[in-house]
């Protein structure tokens, strides 16, 4: 009989352990008394799409872009972005806000860029340079005076064609610029040689930069005559062109010469030819731009070893002076895009508007742009 009493109050204990045992877990799971809360719910991240750039000859224009990409955050998740998807995006920068907003009303935000470039176009695309080694793109050294090679790369219409192409990238790939210079030519044979050239094919523009030669002829009779007779050939070739059919011609004043050095023999009859030309434009129908101007104060720089052909820096240098003239005289006027002021998103803030200060008669030929239209 003790036996069994003991047996019976074992189990009574092992009974009591599994009620407690089981009560916990009942109470850990179910919430009947304190315990950890839900995890934590963390924060939206949204990452907008790419910077987007376009490419157009007016605007504005319709951009579609990919939805933006959100992780973190309670369930559901709305996201909006102004300007949206589809929207009409004027020309220029316009800023897109994108938002994300989850279940608990926590947000981010992240912003992107749509650029739509307008793009300007020309009244043609093909450019004929004409002229002597300078237009050729002849080169001299310190270690080869008087050897001149022609710089493939480094020319000015070889750079021209390069700057045309970039800032009219709508026409790129009609945009030829020849070379058409030819070393030790003076402007007797440049008017019959322009003739022959012209009856092959018309370009739109024809450039000339010729008669450094004749300058530097110290044969050639007085300067005044030597003068007259360079200014009157290079009229002659802007008359010819003219009724050739060519849109545009430019015509430049003779680049400086550097004295001292070898090839620089017409230091001074060069600003003579110069002066001449610009009396003249006015009666020419043609765009003259200055480049004797543009080149003096740096002459030491521009022009190469032998005083008469330009350096590198000089050949870039004449390449954006006839891409300026070609951009004032040649362009296509560019469609205003509309609402500019009041257009979603954009980004920064509109520019002031003021009138143009009053311009008086120059006091000087210093104060005028490089290239002027001939009437």
């Amino acid at each position: 009989m003790p036996r069994l009493t003991s047996l019976w109050r074992l189990g009574a204990s092992l009974t009591a352990v599994m009620v407690v045992l089981v009560g916990s877990a009942s109470c850990h799971k179910g919430g009947g008394g304190p315990g950890p809360g839900p995890d934590p719910v963390g924060v939206p991240v949204i990452t907008c799409p790419t910077d987007i750039s376009k490419d157009v000859e007016q605007g504005p224009l319709t951009v579609n872009y990919d939805a933006p990409v959100v992780t973190g955050g309670a369930a559901p998740i709305s996201t909006t972005c102004s300007p949206a998807s589809g929207a009409s995006f004027p020309g220029g920068t316009t800023d897109v806000i994108c938002s994300a907003t989850d279940a608990i009303q926590q947000r981010a935000q992240c912003l992107f860029h749509v650029a739509v470039n307008v793009i300007p176009k020309l009244k043609g695309t093909t450019f004929l340079a004409f002229g002597d080694s300078i237009t050729y793109g002849e080169i001299s050294t310190l270690s080869a005076i008087g050897i001149h090679d022609q710089d493939p790369v480094n020319n000015y219409p070889t750079q021209l064609q390069a700057l045309l192409k970039d800032k009219y990238r709508l026409q790129a790939s009609e945009i030829a610029v020849a070379n058409a210079g030819k070393s030790g030519e003076g402007v007797a044979a440049g008017k019959t040689r322009l003739e022959e050239l012209l009856r092959v094919s018309i370009p739109d523009v024809v450039i000339l930069l010729e008669g450094a030669n004749d300058a530097n002829d110290n044969t050639g009779g007085s300067v005044d005559k030597t003068a007259d007779t360079i200014v009157s050939a290079l009229r002659d070739d802007v008359d010819q062109a003219r009724k050739r059919g060519v849109k545009l011609v430019i015509w430049s004043t003779l680049l400086p010469e550097v004295a001292g050095r070898s090839n620089a023999s017409g230091v001074d009859r060069i600003p003579i030819v110069n002066e001449l030309m610009r009396d003249y434009e006015s009666r020419t129908d043609a765009v003259l731009v200055d480049s004797f101007a543009a080149f003096d104060p740096q002459k030491q720089l521009l022009i190469g070893p032998d005083g008469l052909h330009p350096t590198v820096a000089g050949y870039k240098k004449l390449a954006s002076l006839f891409l300026d003239a070609i951009a004032a005289n040649f362009q296509q006027p560019t469609p205003a895009s509309p609402a500019f002021f009041s257009r979603p998103g954009a980004a920064g803030t509109a520019p002031a508007i003021r009138n143009s200060p009053a311009v008086g008669p120059s006091a000087g030929r210093t104060s005028t742009p490089p290239w002027r239209r001939s009437h």
